[in-house]
């Protein structure tokens, strides 16, 4: 296996510090104005409610912008249990788009329909 070869760039006059690194990583790629800054938890629960309440307003969420603005790292887990557990309506949509790095993924948007009774394998009402 081929060892990475990522150096760390810092200023000239200074290393930088972890906090500088998050700083400027956090605040100043964010593409949304409202990016969650104090967030008490990152239980399963938790994430739930920041995505939820993210689509319910905005519609839709990618999987970079749950990663980047929601501080949810996995967000397809916890998609899956807002859908069957809770019976939300949500679409996944495969699109591509930028990460911050500049790099174009195929990743997935999530797209809020609504809060309406899920459906069984065969198409019923569960």
């Amino acid at each position: 296996m081929k060892p990475l070869n990522i150096e760390l760039k810092t200023r000239k006059d200074e290393a930088a510090t972890e906090n500088d690194l998050t700083q400027n990583h956090t605040k100043g790629n964010s593409t949304l104005s409202n990016c969650i800054t104090n967030i008490d938890s990152n239980d399963a629960e938790s994430q739930r409610s920041r995505l939820l309440e993210h689509i319910q307003r905005f519609g839709s969420v990618t999987t970079i912008e749950a990663r980047r603005d929601l501080d949810v790292l996995a967000p397809a887990p916890r998609m899956y249990e807002l859908r069957h557990w809770y019976g939300y309506q949500i679409d996944t949509v495969l699109v591509y788009q930028q990460t911050d790095c500049g790099k174009a993924h195929r990743i997935a948007k999530y797209v809020y329909r609504g809060n309406g009774s899920t459906n069984d394998l065969f198409g019923g009402a569960a």
